[in-house]
Parts: structure tokens; C-alpha cells; sequence
């Protein structure tokens, strides 16, 4: 998002590397309705169906009232917007202390940026570390001139987005706002089709749903009583899991989920 890789370096492979690989790559095609049994998908069928849908990012409704000036980061469409926009030297407001906003709050600042990061929580990331492990991220953060705000949100969004005041009565004017509060999956698809679906789409050990022949990897997949938090790593151990067992090579496999790493 802010010019430190050009998009074709981000490309697990190239275009062209799909039908090289007897890959049918098909961009740009939503899918309305799928069964849960071998059989059609739209005009098409298959003997083992994939749901990689992911997730889709949290928007608080102060997003619809700042249109340009609050941005998410979650596809590549966004990386480019927020490109267009970034400035070095410029003020920018990162909302959401995650994964994806604390390494977009690196990149930012590698890029020249005046970074201010806002977290709700108490600490920086309780789900993944305990006090100490917190305090320690925030001090890399601040040693890399970015400045953290923790126990603080977003009350009023004015001007369009050129002013957003804090519930602890401090306004920041930045050039641009970022948000990256969370994850929404949406199993809707999943659950028409007669799977069984929770906060995601329940599958087992071996990435399969309740339908036979229908597995599901990544964000939207649902192990247990709560639905996968993926890493990169760990979503592409999902969908090697996945591939496999929908291949039918015996014996299937099965996936152990690793622990998330960040990268400073």
C-alpha cells in the first residue's frame, strides 16, 4: 500500500502460471449458489468443491461518513487506494491494533509517514500476548516513531474525515485514516447450501464440511466451537490440507494450527 513492493511481487504466482498448470483461473466470477453433494456450481459441476471465501473486514459506521478519507486494507483495490493518498510526512491514523494494522503502521512509517496508532483494548494484541509481550510490541512500535494510543476509540468523525475526536477528547486532523478493527465472515452461502455453519463453516481435522465432498480452509473455515484466526502460514497449511483431500489421495490428511508470528 505504500509503494514498498510493486503488486506483480505480491502474486503467489504469475497470471500465466495457472494455465500452464492445467489451472481454469476464472477473476472476477462470483458464485450465487452451490449444492452440498458432487453436482452443480452455477453452469458447472465438480466431484470435490473448496470454500476459500475468507472474510470480509469490520466497518464501523463512521466509514460510510468519511468516504475517501477512512479507508480499510483488505484487498488489493484498497492497497491502491491507500497508495494514491499516502504522502510522506504526512499524518496518518491507523484504527485497530492487529496484525494488519500494526504491520501497516511499519509500512507507513518506513515510508516517511507521521503514524498514530489506535488501539480499543487496554494492550496491543491481548489475544496473542500477555502484558509484557504487549508493552513490548508497543515499544518497538514507538522506537520506530510510531506513536500508540491504547483504551481509545473513535467518538465523532467531522469534516468528512479531516477530524476524528477520541472518547479521551484529543482530535487528530490526519491526511488519511486506515481502519482494521477485525474480520466478518459470512457463511450465508455455505449455510443455503445446506452445510452445517456456525460463526464460519464447521469442518473437521481434515478440512471437510458436513458435506462429504465440499471441504473449506482459511478464514471461513470453523474448527470447533470458533472459527479460524489465519496467518498467512497457517491458512495455506488449511489449503494444502484441502487440496489434498479433495483429490481423494489416501490417507487424508490432517491440520494442526500453528501459531501466528509478526515480523518487524
Amino acid at each position: 500500500a505504500f509503494g514498498q513492493i510493486s503488486e506483480k511481487d505480491i502474486l503467489q504466482h504469475p497470471i500465466e502460471w495457472y494455465p500452464a498448470n492445467g489451472i481454469d483461473l476464472r477473476l472476477g466470477a462470483a458464485v450465487g449458489e452451490f449444492t452440498a453433494t458432487p453436482g452443480a456450481v452455477g453452469k458447472e459441476t465438480f466431484d470435490a468443491l473448496i470454500v476459500a471465501t475468507g472474510a470480509g473486514p469490520i466497518l464501523p459506521d463512521y466509514v460510510r461518513l468519511a468516504p475517501g478519507a477512512i479507508l480499510p486494507l483488505w484487498n488489493q483495490g484498497d492497497a491502491i487506494r491507500i497508495r494514491e493518498k499516502a504522502r510522506a510526512g504526512a499524518p496518518l491514523v491507523i484504527l485497530g491494533g492487529g496484525i494488519i494494522g500494526i504491520e501497516t503502521a511499519l509500512r507507513a512509517a518506513d515510508a516517511g509517514m507521521k503514524v498514530t496508532l489506535i488501539e480499543k483494548m487496554e494492550r496491543l494484541m491481548p489475544g496473542y500476548f500477555g502484558p509484557g509481550g504487549s508493552a513490548v510490541l508497543a515499544a518497538v512500535l514507538e522506537r520506530k516513531g510510531i506513536r500508540v494510543l491504547v483504551s481509545r476509540s473513535v467518538s465523532t468523525v467531522r469534516n468528512e474525515g479531516a477530524a476524528l475526536d477520541l472518547d479521551g477528547g484529543e482530535s487528530l486532523e490526519p491526511t488519511l485514516a486506515i481502519v482494521s478493527i477485525g474480520a466478518r465472515r459470512d457463511p450465508a452461502l455455505a449455510a443455503r447450501a445446506g452445510l452445517q455453519t456456525g460463526l464460519g463453516i464447521v469442518v473437521d481435522a481434515a478440512q471437510r464440511t458436513s458435506a462429504e465432498r465440499v471441504f473449506a480452509c482459511g478464514d471461513i473455515a470453523q474448527i470447533g466451537d470458533c472459527p479460524s484466526r489465519c496467518s498467512v502460514p497457517e491458512a495455506l497449511a488449511q489449503g494444502k490440507v484441502a487440496g489434498h483431500n479433495a483429490c481423494g489421495a489416501p490417507p487424508f490428511l490432517t491440520h494442526e494450527p500453528k501459531t501466528a508470528a509478526l515480523s518487524f
